[in-house]
């Protein structure tokens, strides 16, 4: 039996792609925005420098969740420890 995974956030629409998965919900600009805590602008402005995924249907910016999770785990600061020995 093919395990599913829980969708505890509805981030998928219930529908089962062709490799059996659910298909994972697009988000649109605002909702993105939204979750990144930044504003619209600032997001389209990410999309024309292709900082970040996306996708175009038609006319339309959509993106994954997957994808912004890659995009906040891509721009984590690593944690400097500063040596207060030699101050």
């Amino acid at each position: 039996m093919a395990h599913e995974p829980e969708d505890t956030l509805g981030l998928f629409h219930g529908e089962v792609g062709s490799r059996g998965w659910p298909v994972e919900k697009l988000l649109d600009i605002n909702e993105a925005a939204s979750l990144l805590g930044v504003r619209p602008q600032t997001l389209y402005l990410w999309v024309s420098q292709k900082r970040i995924a996306y996708r175009k249907i038609g006319r339309l910016v959509r993106f994954r969740m997957s994808d912004l999770e890659e995009f906040v785990d891509q721009v984590r600061q690593p944690v400097v420890v500063e040596d207060h020995e030699h101050l």
